[in-house]
């Protein structure tokens, strides 16, 4: 199959969101003052969240959003990319990563006030 500027696009964009989720997973390291924290982005005005949770992770994203269109391929990714992350340190974290999920950096902006790939969030 040859790849089309669409296949493309959708490519780059899941790309998007899984060096999102991965980075949240390296990211998420413990209480910073200044990080916000998963019940004030979950109570974030202009925000409804879609939630589900895999094994390790629990997943917040907007309806008709690539986060919703591709959630299998991400919650799949990050279950691996989180296993990957504990044999490189030579053991397991406990609890579940918290990864909220949007579509652009200008969402993220309005997120946490950056727009940044990730975020570390207080618990």
């Amino acid at each position: 199959m040859v790849p089309t500027k669409r296949t493309s696009l959708c490519r780059a964009s899941l790309r998007r969101v899984l060096t999102l989720a991965c980075l949240m997973t390296i990211l998420v390291a413990g209480p910073v003052a200044a990080n916000p924290t998963v019940k004030s982005l979950k109570n974030k005005k202009g925000f409804t969240w879609i939630s589900k949770s895999s094994a390790n992770c629990n997943y917040y994203f907007e309806a008709g959003t690539p986060g919703e269109r591709d959630f299998q391929k991400i919650s799949d990714q990050m279950e691996k990319s989180r296993a990957n992350v504990e044999k490189l340190l030579g053991g397991s974290f406990p609890g579940k990563t918290e990864s909220f999920i949007v579509d652009s950096n200008a969402r993220m902006k309005e997120l946490v006030g950056s727009a940044g790939n990730a975020s570390p969030l207080v618990p």
